[in-house]
């Protein structure tokens, strides 16, 4: 299957993509350079005083520099890390703008929050293992492992470093247990595609671990991935068990059509700008799924979530109330073919203007054009038509008329006791004597309209 074709999205090229790609990074690239040689200015003095935390003894002490040449990198390396920190707000913004238009809504949601909710708990988990766990776990071992009349004396740079790839390890552990936590609050992960989230949060994380943790950090690489694995699949347990994302209707529910095959139907209530009336959940049989979306046919984001629903709930049929099929987006539409579920609609914006006064029976023009479907299910529409009419309490007196035309014909115009029932033969006198058992009278249109 093709990637989907969402109604906001825009058609560009691959080239307006990788330019807007690298407008985007350039600004970030550039304020990281610029921050960059700011901060370095006053790396020294930053160091000195994270130094004076960090020693769990007075620095002139027992701190030393080995080799000064892994000293000026370090503090580069420092200067770079506080100048992307310092950016983490303009880079989450230039993330979710380059890539939430091509996302369906929820994903779009679990992009926002990881973007908002992960630099700031990043910052407030790393500022408090600098600033308060890192040191006392320094002071706590220096005090255990102090020897009398052994003098300790602690590498400046092995500190520092130690600091600043805890805190990379740190976060990504967080942005990963975030990832999944979001993922299965917006219902993105069940046992359908659990196989695929894992890949997507492993891999990156694996490899920048592998990328930040020097060679001689080997156990707390292996530690680092062991803690994430058993954060990621404790999150993981109960939803890659479950089906969470077809919640609204079961795996191996639905209608049966008339060849047996089970067709997973969806209807979408829309008011088509204020006309159609839209249909209560009470009037939709069992086994179909209604999204009540009032104004469908004119928002790109009702039918994204369309698009999202079907793809989640894995729909075979997908059927509106009141649209014009021609109202609809060609982009919704080729996402409906891609995923192989068939599109119609009822067109009840046709049958708006046919009544001078509104039906005594609620939804009584969306249960008829529901009866009269042949798809999924057979052709005997009259009786069909019947059974709907003789589940209807308190059912007064009304009048029917067929017609073997697919919309109203011209002229029209029915009353608040009366349906009309489209694209139907001419009913035997069997199907008459029905209708009239249920008190309902049964009557030719053409003829209705020429007297």
């Amino acid at each position: 299957m093709g990637a989907l074709s969402l109604t906001s999205d825009f058609d560009e090229s691959l080239q307006s993509h990788l330019d807007e790609l690298s407008v985007r990074m350039g600004r970030v690239l550039f304020g990281i350079i610029f921050c960059t040689a700011v901060v370095a200015y006053f790396s020294a003095s930053l160091i000195s005083w994270y130094l004076d935390i960090l020693s769990p003894c007075p620095p002139v002490d027992c701190l030393r520099i080995y080799k000064p040449t892994d000293w000026m990198a370090t503090r580069w390396l420092s200067a770079l890390l506080i100048s992307t920190t310092i950016m983490l707000p303009l880079l989450s913004r230039e993330i979710y703008l380059f890539s939430h238009r091509g996302l369906l809504p929820s994903e779009r949601r679990w992009l926002y929050w990881i973007l908002v909710l992960g630099p700031l708990m990043g910052l407030f988990s790393v500022f408090s293992t600098l600033l308060w766990i890192l040191p006392y776990i320094n002071q706590n071992a220096h005090d255990f492992g102090l020897i009398e009349g052994v003098v300790a004396r602690y590498g400046a740079v092995d500190m520092i470093r130690f600091a600043l790839i805890l805190s990379g390890v740190e976060l990504v552990i967080l942005f990963a247990t975030l990832s999944t936590l979001f993922a299965i609050t917006f219902k993105l992960l069940d046992k359908s595609n659990v196989m695929g989230w894992r890949f997507r949060i492993y891999s990156p994380s694996f490899i920048i671990m592998w990328l930040i943790v020097p060679f001689e950090f080997e156990g707390m690489l292996f530690l680092s991935l062991c803690s994430e694995i058993l954060l990621v699949e404790s999150l993981m347990y109960f939803p890659s068990k479950s089906d969470v994302r077809v919640q609204k209707l079961a795996p191996k529910r639905g209608i049966l059509d008339s060849d047996a095959r089970l067709r997973r139907i969806g209807i979408v209530g829309c008011s088509c700008c204020g006309v159609v009336e839209i249909p209560e959940i009470t009037s939709i049989p069992s086994g179909m799924v209604y999204l009540r979306l009032p104004d469908f046919c004119t928002s790109s984001v009702s039918q994204d979530k369309v698009i999202e629903n079907v793809f989640q709930m894995k729909l075979t049929d997908l059927i509106t109330t009141g649209c014009d099929l021609e109202v609809i987006d060609s982009k919704f539409l080729k996402s409906l073919r891609q995923m192989d579920c068939e599109f119609r609609t009822f067109t009840l914006i046709d049958y708006c203007s046919m009544r001078t006064s509104d039906s005594n029976l609620r939804d009584i023009d969306f249960k008829v054009r529901l009866a009269i479907a042949t798809d999924p299910w057979n052709e005997k529409k009259y009786e069909r038509v019947i059974s709907m009419l003789n589940s209807i309490d308190n059912l007064d007196t009304i009048t029917a008329y067929w017609t073997t035309s697919e919309r109203p014909p011209f002229g029209t115009n029915l009353s608040s006791h009366e349906i009309l029932i489209t694209s139907v033969d001419r009913p035997s006198s069997d199907i008459v004597s029905k209708f009239a058992s249920i008190g309902v009278s049964l009557e030719n249109l053409h003829q209705y309209l020429t007297n």
